[in-house]
Formats: C-alpha cells, sequence, structure tokens
C-alpha cells in the first residue's frame, strides 16, 4: 500500500510540471456525465472564519464538474445526520471536512488539502474518484483562478478591517457579482443588499438558525416555494429569493405612499421581524395618533405590544443602514 502510494505522490509530482490546462484535459473519463452527491461539513456558524471556506469548497465543486463533464449536488448537511454513514454506504460520494473520525479512519482516504486542512473525503475504494480529484486539485491550485478564488472567499470581510489599514477596496463580499445582478434587478442598492447579506450570515453560506433558515439571506423553504425556488443552498438562489421577498416587502409600503427613505427602513424591519408583525406596529402607531409613515415613530409604539419588544428589529434596521452608509463612502 505504502509503495502504490509513493507511485502515486510521484505521478502527481511529475503531472505538476505541465501546464494546468493539460492535466485539466486529462481528467478521468470515467467520471464524464455521472452525478456525485456531496456534503461539507465545515463550522457553518455565521460567526466563525470557517463559514466562508463553506462557500469556497461549494465553488471548487462547481469548476471541478464543469472539468470533468460531471454533476455534483452538493446537499446541506441535516443536524443530528451521520453522514459518515451514509459516505460509508455510498448514498453521498464526498465529505468535505478537515479530518476523518477515528472510527472510520480505515474506511475513507482524504485528498489533498482544496485549502488549509479543508479535504474532500471518499471511500477507501473509489480510487478512480480520488486521483481524479487529486490530479484536478495539484492542476487548479497552480492557476491564477484558483487563487483569486481563494482570495476573494477566504479574506475577511469584517467591515472594522476596513478602518484598519488604508486598503483600495475592491470587493465587499465573495458574492460581489451575484449580490449586483439581483440588486439591479429589484432596483436596489447593490451596497445596502451587501449589507443585508452580512447582517444575515456574514456571507457564510453555510449559515443556519433554530427557525430553519438558511443560507447567505437566511431564507426558509416556505418563502423560498414562494417564488419557485427549490435549491436556497446554491447561493445565487438564495440571493435570488431574499431580493424577490424584498422587492415584495418594499412594494407594500410604496402603496402605503411612504417615502423613499422609510420604505426601505419598514422593508428590512419587515424582513427581520415579520410583514405581520410590523403590520401590527403600523395599526397600533394609528391608534395612538403615532406617524405611522414614519419608522423612527411607529418604533415608540413597540411599549403598547405585549407581544413584541422590537429591540432586536430596531438594532437590525440601524445596522443595515449604518453599514450600507460605510460601503458607499469606501466603493462605488
Amino acid at each position: 500500500m505504502e509503495i502504490k502510494q509513493l507511485i502515486f505522490t510521484i505521478i502527481l509530482l511529475l503531472l505538476s510540471t505541465f501546464p494546468a490546462n493539460k492535466v485539466s484535459e486529462r481528467g478521468l473519463q470515467h467520471q464524464e456525465e455521472h452525478t456525485h452527491s456531496a456534503t461539507i461539513l465545515l463550522d457553518k456558524s455565521m460567526y466563525s472564519k470557517r463559514g466562508k471556506a463553506i462557500g469556497f469548497n461549494y465553488e471548487l465543486f462547481q469548476k471541478y464538474g464543469a472539468a470533468h463533464k460531471c454533476n455534483i449536488t452538493v446537499k446541506p448537511p441535516v443536524p443530528k445526520s451521520n453522514y459518515w454513514d451514509s459516505l460509508m454506504v455510498g448514498t453521498i460520494d464526498i465529505i468535505v471536512a478537515d479530518s476523518i473520525p477515528e472510527s472510520y479512519e480505515k474506511q475513507f482516504v482524504k485528498s489533498i488539502p482544496t485549502a488549509g486542512k479543508d479535504c474532500w473525503i471518499v471511500r477507501a475504494d473509489d480510487k478512480h474518484l480520488l486521483d481524479g480529484i487529486n490530479m484536478w486539485i495539484t492542476s487548479y491550485s497552480r492557476t491564477n483562478e484558483y487563487k483569486r478564488l481563494k482570495s476573494n472567499y477566504l479574506r475577511s470581510f469584517n467591515i472594522k478591517n476596513y478602518a484598519l489599514v488604508d486598503l483600495d477596496v475592491n470587493r465587499l463580499s465573495p458574492y460581489d457579482e451575484l449580490i449586483k445582478k439581483y440588486s439591479k434587478f429589484i432596483g436596489w442598492d447593490w451596497r445596502l443588499l451587501t449589507s443585508v447579506v452580512y447582517q444575515e450570515s456574514r456571507f457564510s453560506m453555510g449559515a443556519q438558525s433554530s427557525r430553519d433558515a438558511l443560507g447567505l439571506m437566511q431564507i426558509k423553504s416556505s418563502t423560498a416555494q414562494y417564488y419557485d425556488i427549490n435549491n436556497i443552498y446554491d447561493p445565487e438562489m438564495n440571493i435570488k429569493a431574499g431580493a424577490l421577498h424584498l422587492q415584495r416587502l418594499s412594494n407594500i409600503y410604496k402603496r402605503y405612499q411612504f417615502d423613499s427613505l422609510n420604505i426601505i427602513k419598514f422593508t428590512l424591519a419587515a424582513y427581520n421581524a415579520g410583514e405581520g408583525r410590523i403590520d401590527n406596529c403600523i395599526d397600533v402607531a394609528k391608534e395612538h395618533n403615532i406617524p405611522y409613515n414614519q419608522w423612527d415613530s411607529v418604533v415608540t409604539c413597540f411599549q403598547y405590544m405585549p407581544d413584541f419588544r422590537g429591540d432586536e428589529t430596531k438594532k437590525y434596521v440601524e445596522e443595515v443602514l449604518k453599514r450600507c452608509d460605510y460601503y458607499c463612502k469606501i466603493i462605488n
């Protein structure tokens, strides 16, 4: 076994001397038109530095699938599910993790790292898949595209870091292109939509809440279904669902004939607390002769609502707008 591993290592070293596109052309033919299933078992907390590594590996799966003309279906991990057993019986083909549990070390093997300690883990008897993965990672990691993706995903986008150094800021998130696309679609400033995404997930596409909200914009399955979107784990579909939801909420307050700033404030409040809750706030404001078309006035009526303190929602609106103002100062 050690001799085979040594031979394979020598082959990888030899392949690394070829141009990257040549190695890609040598992708294993048996993988063409196949479908592989995968899951990413990295820390999905929105506050963890590891959260953005989920998006990075998800993007690598798309690149790998395109290079090998195969489909890779990446499913979000479900709490309390044993994905290592699923990998062992063949229900899934690849797990992204930084280690293999000790009890499974003989059944699985790790690829060379995609970045840091993160590896794609497959069954020990699936040598063809492992060889294809290793050859592709070896090749792709030498390209400028890989370096750009790694920089886009794995750098810090914490707003505090912009203030610490004099940066020529050219990106706000790993998902700028998608955010610009859907902000234009709904007529929002892309920096405002970026601020919402940051507030919801800190740009961690794997973020999950205790209320079953998922992804970059913390979308529930029921919300996604309303907009005819099925795969909210996919970053583009998640942003699309969130943007469409913001657009629908915005149209509600346009019908109230609120001014443009208050349309945004009420929309953000409804995105956070739910439109029904904000409608109740407006009704209570009317009952107490409080200007119901001014968000800053409506927040004063929270004291009259026995089942809604509103502190979180008030803070949510303030933080999103404050961050957006800062974004507007540092990037066009």
